[in-house]
């Protein structure tokens, strides 16, 4: 919400609670005054209501003349008999009052004040509900509007890798401002937070990038290649295996790839050999993980299902949470797990979970705390393509849009830029 939209809902708030507040008063207010300016008793009234009604009737046909002036008759002699009892209450008052003033001035005895009518205290207690529900409003709104420009202040870019179609971004287990991000016509590396980027001297398609406790892994088409610390210098490695996607256990250090037919692959060597897992990838993968608390297990991202978890044996189950934690798309572009994030989490059944893992999508940045069943949204609004962190610095995270644009937040996603 902009800050115009939210000054103007303020402004209707404000409006109609004091419309609330005051409509009682004023229809409080309207039938006291008609009170006040009623001449006659109630009784007098019907009959001059009834003497109006009676003309009507005859004028419709529905009483002829005679019962016309029949019963306009009795209501004039019923209306007659009360104006003269009124008369009378009059004169009978006006006659005490000279006679209490002929007597003298007498000093009145001290009466016990009595608390006033429901009548009189009912706009006093509107008046107090009212405002004081017009103050809460206006103080939610200035809350949400205060959230909303914070927020906003905190959504900050720190810079842009420069090439489009980033699949997966890395960062250095060792220096969390060594980045890397893969894309279709090589690599960019950022030594500085993701401020800067230039192209490393890789030109090769990579589809995936890693970070394993001592290097970075690449996948390309070529197969993989293996770069120090710095992804200053890359080495390819001696495998014929078609990979695609790639990820590295923090704990383990165990490297995990899908190849282009959907089989897995472990690796205990940074990617230097490889054994075949039983595991098959669903369709439409994106990205991939390795949550390693409370069991081992691979988590995917699809662009059609959104998050998907399985054991080694390969029997996948939805990961997008339930009712108000679920996901709100199914579009979901790469994942992070982090262990060391500090959140822990104990399930009704006694099973913990330690760490997150942050998802990108199309709506945002996601985290979820208690092994995939809720995820709640984070503060950055942006089409994201992937989201990483170091285990150098376990509260950092890096975010890249769609664009190219790099977030980057330091405090566990509460705030970016």
């Amino acid at each position: 919400m902009t800050p115009v939209v939210l000054l103007v809902g303020l402004a209707l708030v404000t409006v109609g609670g004091l419309a609330w507040v005051s409509t009682p008063l004023l229809r409080d207010t309207a039938r006291r005054v008609r009170a006040r300016r009623q001449p006659f008793s109630d009784e007098v009234r019907r009959s001059l209501d009834l003497m109006a009604d009676l003309d009507v009737e005859r004028l419709r046909g529905a009483i002829s003349d005679a019962e016309h002036a029949e019963l306009t008759a009795e209501s004039r002699r019923q209306a007659a008999l009360e104006l003269g009892a009124h008369e009378r209450r009059r004169a009978r008052a006006e006659a005490q009052v000279e006679q209490l003033l002929a007597d003298g001035p007498r000093i009145p005895e001290r009466a016990t004040p009595s608390p006033p009518p429901v009548s009189a205290r009912r706009p006093l207690v509107w008046l107090l509900a009212g405002t004081t529900s017009v103050v809460g409003l206006v103080a939610v709104v200035l809350i949400v509007t205060l959230g909303a420009r914070e927020g906003i202040g905190e959504q900050t870019a720190v810079g842009n890798v420069g090439v489009a179609a980033v699949s997966t971004v890395a960062v250095s287990s060792t220096d969390p401002e060594t980045l890397v991000a893969a894309h279709p016509a090589g690599l960019q590396i950022s030594r500085d937070g993701g401020a800067t980027w230039q192209p490393a001297d890789f030109p090769r398609a990579t589809r995936s990038v890693a970070a394993t406790r001592t290097s970075f892994v690449a996948v390309t088409d070529d197969g993989p290649f293996r770069g120090d610390a710095s992804a200053a210098t890359w080495a390819e490695e001696s495998t014929s295996l078609d990979l695609a996607h790639l990820a590295s256990g923090r704990d383990s250090g165990r490297l995990v790839a899908i190849d282009a037919v959907g089989a897995f692959h472990a690796s205990d060597d940074d990617g230097a050999t490889w054994r075949p897992l039983a595991a098959v990838a669903p369709p439409n993968v994106t990205g991939i993980a390795i949550v390693e608390q409370p069991v081992l297990q691979v988590v995917v991202s699809t662009s059609t299902e959104g998050v998907l978890a399985s054991g080694l044996n390969g029997t996948w189950r939805s990961a997008n949470g339930f009712v108000n934690g679920a996901l709100p798309t199914v579009n979901v572009r790469s994942l992070h797990y982090e262990p060391n994030s500090g959140d822990q989490y104990v399930s009704p059944t006694g099973q913990e979970f330690q760490g997150a893992v942050y998802v990108a999508t199309d709506a945002g940045v996601f985290k979820s705390v208690d092994g995939m069943q809720s995820w709640n949204r984070l503060t950055l609004a942006a089409d994201i393509v992937a989201v990483t962190g170091s285990a150098a610095a376990p509260r950092e995270l890096y975010a890249i849009a769609r664009d190219g644009t790099v977030f980057h937040s330091r405090d566990l996603g509460a705030s970016w830029g």
